[in-house]
C-alpha cells in the first residue's frame, strides 16, 4: 500500500492522472511546442499507450478501453480546433490516439496474462 491505497486504487488515480495529462498537454497553445514536423503522429501514439494499457490494468474491458480512448482522441482533435491556440484538427492524430489505445490495451492484456492478475489487491 501507498499513500494507503491498494495497488487497484493505485492504479486507477494513475490512469486518471494520466488521461488529465493528455487533455492538458493537448491543450497547450502551438507556440509552446517544440517543432517536430513529422513526429506529431509517433508521439499521439505513444502518449495512448499509457493510457490503454492503465485502464485496462484498471479492469475496464478492453471495449470500454477502446471506445473511451477512441472518443477521448476526437474529442481533443474537436478541441484543439475550436480553441484560439494555434493548434488545429487533424483526424489522423485521432487515428493515432486509437492506435496507440489500441497497443496500450495489448499490453495491459499482456501484463495481466504474464502474472499480474495480482494487480487488483
Amino acid at each position: 500500500m501507498l499513500f494507503g491505497l491498494s495497488r487497484h486504487q493505485l492504479l486507477y488515480a494513475i490512469a486518471l492522472i494520466w488521461t488529465i495529462t493528455i487533455f492538458i498537454g493537448c491543450s497547450i497553445p502551438s507556440s509552446g511546442i517544440p517543432d517536430i514536423t513529422g513526429k506529431d503522429k509517433i508521439i499521439h501514439v505513444a502518449i495512448f499507450v499509457p493510457f490503454g494499457m492503465l485502464w485496462r490494468l484498471v479492469g475496464r474491458s478492453w471495449l470500454w478501453v477502446l471506445v473511451v480512448g477512441t472518443l477521448y482522441g476526437i474529442l481533443i482533435e474537436v478541441w484543439q480546433g475550436a480553441l484560439p491556440i494555434g493548434r488545429e484538427a487533424d483526424v489522423y492524430d485521432a487515428i493515432a490516439d486509437t492506435i496507440g489505445t489500441i497497443l496500450g490495451i495489448m499490453a495491459g492484456w499482456a501484463v495481466l496474462k504474464i502474472g499480474g492478475r495480482g494487480l487488483k489487491g
